[in-house]
């Protein structure tokens, strides 16, 4: 018997001194036998943070060198396997296998489990990202190296788990490798900077307060007269349920909506952690707010400094308010400000 615990590690881009953002996430999965000592679990957690760090370096290496790997890549079928491609080669290692699960609906009948490749990264592109463009282009040649790592910590038996590498144009590249999930429209999309693990990575862990205008005025068309584009509640809920989605467990979480008066979605006093059950919980309350009342944003603004105080948990923790309305405040704007300075004091 064992228990086993999924250490996520992070570098931060500014750990690595990166002059652009790049984040570089593995997920370890630690099985230690039950009734191990903790010494023995910081034994192994050290050894795959040990081997983590070298990926690290290695990457910051070739980050810092992304421009001169242009000159020798060869053109994108020398650099990589693209996610979204058509091709899987044997020779780049792509077979059929049920390490990573099964899915014979997916893969047919003559491959039950899934095609995976443990030689040979994949990477995706988000959507809009131009494959001209040179900062996309540098991120594939300078990253396709890695393989020799990604493949030798496996081997070494360090790292047995999926490894990303993510740049700041949303770009990402994954070993082992896989085909991206696609329907008939095409590939689906994924970005990597919406993605918690890329968020948390590159701004750190946040005590993050979601100001919300829920007033009458929120109940008027987005687009005037064009009743089918959705109110500006609608739309200001749907921005907060997915800012909400971006979030990770190292964060702290507060909802404020103001109108009249203010309140914090839940009755909470202070931030809550950012797990999947709490994000899933607000996100559940915002649907069930609605536009009414006058629009003050002093109440709104006081709210959430005042709920930002109260959580006393991470004093290292970056703190940010985002304020979400139409823009239609009773009080004047330096009335407003005069109190944010006293506030932020």
């Amino acid at each position: 018997n064992s228990f086993c615990t999924l250490l996520c590690v992070l570098f931060m881009a500014r750990r690595l001194s990166l002059s652009a953002v790049s984040v570089l996430l593995i997920s370890l999965a630690l099985c230690v036998p039950v009734g191990a000592q903790q010494s023995s679990l910081s034994a192994v957690i050290a050894a795959k943070e040990s081997a983590l760090s070298t990926l690290a370096s290695h990457a910051a290496t070739l980050h810092r060198a992304r421009c001169t790997s242009l000159s020798t890549c060869g053109g994108d079928a020398a650099c990589s396997v693209p996610a979204c491609g058509n091709s899987f080669p044997q020779s780049h290692g792509f077979a059929c296998t049920s390490d990573f699960g099964t899915n014979a609906g997916r893969c047919g009948s003559s491959c039950p489990g899934m095609v995976r490749s443990l030689n040979t990264s994949v990477v995706r592109y988000p959507p809009g990202v131009s494959l001209s463009d040179a900062e996309t282009q540098a991120f594939t040649c300078g990253t396709r190296s890695l393989d020799a790592d990604f493949n030798t910590q496996r081997a070494n038996g360090n790292i047995a788990a999926w490894q990303y590498i993510g740049h700041d144009s949303g770009s990402i590249r994954i070993y082992p490798g896989a085909a991206q999930e696609r329907t008939t429209a095409g590939c689906g999309n994924y970005d990597a900077r919406l993605r918690p693990w890329y968020i948390a990575g590159s701004s750190g862990p946040k005590d993050v307060v979601l100001v919300i205008d829920t007033s009458g005025s929120m109940a008027e068309d987005v687009v005037p007269g064009f009743p089918n584009r959705g109110t500006r509640m609608v739309a200001t809920v749907a921005a907060t349920t997915a800012l909400l989605g971006t979030l990770s467990p190292n964060d702290n979480v507060g909802v404020v909506t103001f109108s009249t008066d203010a309140s914090v979605l839940g009755g909470a006093t202070t931030l809550v952690r950012a797990t999947p059950e709490n994000i899933a919980t607000l996100q559940q309350q915002l649907g069930r707010v609605f536009p009414e009342g006058r629009t003050r944003f002093n109440t709104g603004f006081e709210r959430a400094f005042n709920l930002m105080r109260a959580t006393t948990e991470n004093a290292n923790c970056n703190r940010v308010v985002l304020f979400l309305t139409d823009g239609h405040a009773e009080e004047t704007q330096a009335e407003v400000l005069a109190n944010l300075t006293t506030w932020q004091a």
